[in-house]
């Protein structure tokens, strides 16, 4: 299967089904829910599971996702997306240059010593 190929044309185009469909953290960034859903209960077998999981909402302190890179608290309401991705680059690159000459990237809330 390509990765151009989406999984329900080769469900589609194969007629195979699984023992299992998972989806994790995915649900806010699903246009059609109810349709996705049905997607998936489509592609397992009659003693299929489907398994989902959903993250927390998006106006919860951390709705974004962004702990790994920030750990304030609705960073994504308080600031434009346009200035959190442009800080997380900034850090991103920091840790680069810093990697680059052997060096570990400071800890934020801790000195560097």
């Amino acid at each position: 299967m390509s990765e151009q190929t989406p999984l329900a044309d080769f469900h589609r185009a194969n007629g195979d089904v699984f023992e299992e469909c998972q989806g994790g953290l995915v649900d806010p960034h699903f246009g059609d829910p109810a349709g996705v859903l049905d997607l998936m209960r489509g592609l397992v077998n009659v003693q299929g599971r489907l398994m989902i999981t959903f993250g927390p909402p998006w106006l919860a302190p951390y709705g974004a996702h962004m702990h790994f890179f920030t750990k304030l608290p609705w960073v994504h309401l308080l600031f434009s997306e346009q200035t959190v991705l442009r800080v997380r680059e900034l850090k991103e690159s920091r840790a680069a240059a810093c990697e680059s000459h052997g060096v570990s990237a400071p800890v934020a809330g801790r000195s560097p010593v």
